[in-house]
C-alpha cells in the first residue's frame, strides 16, 4: 500500500499538472473503454485531495497565460464533452473548482458516434444550453475538432477544416473563439501542431505525460492520465512521478 504523509512530497514551483478525464459516471456493461469511466465518488475524492494538498484549480487557458505566476494550480480536463460532465461540474463547484471540457462540435447535443462506430456504448453529449450554463459558472469550453478526427490520418486540407470549423462553431455559440484545443486520440505531429497554431488556438494538449512550465511547447501541453482504477493514493503517486520529468520539448 502506498502511504503519503506530507504535502511537501509534491514539489512546489511554477509548474502545472493537467489532469485528463473522460467520463465521470459508473461503468456501464458493454463498454469497450471501461477505464474511461471514473465513478463520481472517486472523482470527488480526487477533487478533495487536490484541495487538501493546497492546489487551486484553474482553466487550461488561464494556466497557460499565468504559467509564471507563483502558487499551486491544477487543471481538470475532460475529453469529448460527455453529458456526464454535469456530475463532475457539481462536484468541482462544491469545492470552488472549475474544469475545462473539450467538445466535438459536430456532435453537440447528440451522442458519441465516433465511439459507437468502434463498438462502444451510446453516451449522450452536452447540449448547447448545458455548455452555455457551464461557461456562465466559470468552466472553460475548448475544441476537440468537428468529428473527433484523428488529425494525423487525414489530409492537411481536412485537418485544417476540422480545426477551423470547430473553432468557428464555438465562437458562434459562446461569443468568442475558444483558446484551447485537445488532439483527439492524442494524435499529432509537427504538421498538425503547426495548423493548430496557425488557426489561432493559444494552447493545445494531447496525451503526452508530465507537468507544464514556461518552456513547454504551447501546442503540446502534457497531462496526467486519470483512469477508472486511479485511487486517491495512485493519483498522488502519478502526480509525484510525472512531476520529476521536465515538461519541455526541443
Amino acid at each position: 500500500m502506498i502511504r503519503f504523509t506530507s504535502r511537501r512530497s509534491l514539489p512546489v514551483s511554477e509548474r502545472v499538472p493537467v489532469l485528463m478525464y473522460h467520463r465521470i459516471a459508473c461503468r456501464p456493461p458493454g463498454t469497450t473503454v471501461p477505464m474511461h469511466y471514473v465513478a463520481p465518488k472517486r472523482f470527488e475524492n480526487h477533487v478533495k485531495v487536490m484541495g487538501r494538498l493546497g492546489f487551486e484549480s484553474t482553466t487550461l487557458i488561464r494556466a497557460f497565460q499565468e504559467i509564471d505566476k507563483p502558487g499551486k494550480r491544477v487543471v481538470f480536463t475532460f475529453d469529448d464533452g460527455y453529458g456526464n460532465f454535469l456530475a463532475a461540474a457539481r462536484i468541482l463547484e462544491s469545492s470552488g473548482m472549475v474544469g475545462t471540457v473539450f467538445v466535438v462540435t459536430g456532435q453537440v447535443g447528440g451522442v458519441n458516434e465516433w465511439d459507437m462506430g468502434q463498438g462502444d456504448v451510446r453516451e449522450p453529449l452536452l447540449t448547447q444550453e448545458e455548455i452555455l450554463a457551464l461557461v456562465a459558472r466559470g468552466h472553460e469550453i475548448g475544441s476537440h475538432t468537428v468529428s473527433h478526427a484523428r488529425l494525423t490520418e487525414v489530409s492537411e486540407e481536412e485537418a485544417r477544416r476540422e480545426l477551423e470549423d470547430s473553432r468557428r462553431a464555438l465562437a458562434h455559440l459562446l461569443g468568442n473563439p475558444p483558446a484551447s484545443f485537445c488532439y483527439p486520440y492524442g494524435a499529432h505531429d509537427s504538421k498538425v501542431r503547426g495548423l493548430v497554431a496557425e488557426v489561432g488556438y493559444s494552447v493545445a494538449c494531447g496525451t503526452e505525460k508530465g507537468w507544464n512550465d514556461r518552456w513547454t511547447d504551447r501546442t503540446r501541453w502534457r497531462r496526467v492520465n486519470v483512469r477508472g482504477d486511479t485511487t486517491t493514493p495512485v493519483l498522488f503517486w502519478k502526480l509525484w512521478n510525472k512531476s520529476r520529468s521536465r515538461a519541455t520539448e526541443a
